[in-house]
């Protein structure tokens, strides 16, 4: 009985199919479920970003509706109050309280953040200015 190389060689690659196979299978497997996990992972982080500038655009909606209702306000005052009268520049100087504190968290978010690895006992930075991400890194997360 004479076998041929090409019978020879048919043979060798179907058992190679089979000792490879599963593995192969496996392997495309985890591939293709890291692939998703990734997009899935990418996908929450994008609608968070996109949440985050609707939330952004809403209160700078919001800002600056009210600060047009203050100054339609202070106009009407402006044109109703005497100006002998000694309660009118009381009124038209007062402050918002809750501008302050919007001008001061305002101020907050616009300073620089710092790595957490660069902090040590020698500077301080307050909690909201400090960058974890290094950290987060380095847990996995």
């Amino acid at each position: 009985m004479k076998i041929k190389f090409s019978d020879m060689s048919g043979m060798i690659a179907e058992e190679i199919i089979k000792v490879l196979t599963p593995t192969i299978r496996k392997i495309i497997r985890e591939e293709v479920s890291r692939g998703v996990s990734k997009i899935i992972k990418e996908q929450q982080s994008m609608s968070l970003v996109q949440k985050e500038t609707a939330n952004n655009i809403n209160e700078d909606a919001k800002g600056i509706i009210a600060q047009r209702a203050r100054n339609r306000a202070r106009n009407i005052l402006e044109n109703k109050l005497r100006s002998d009268d000694p309660y009118a520049s009381l009124i038209l100087e007062a402050e918002d309280p809750q501008e302050e504190i919007n001008m001061r968290a305002k101020q907050q978010l616009n300073k620089p953040m710092i790595k957490s690895a660069h902090i040590d006992n020698s500077n301080f930075a307050m909690p909201e200015n400090i960058d974890f991400s290094d950290r987060l890194d380095q847990l996995g997360i």
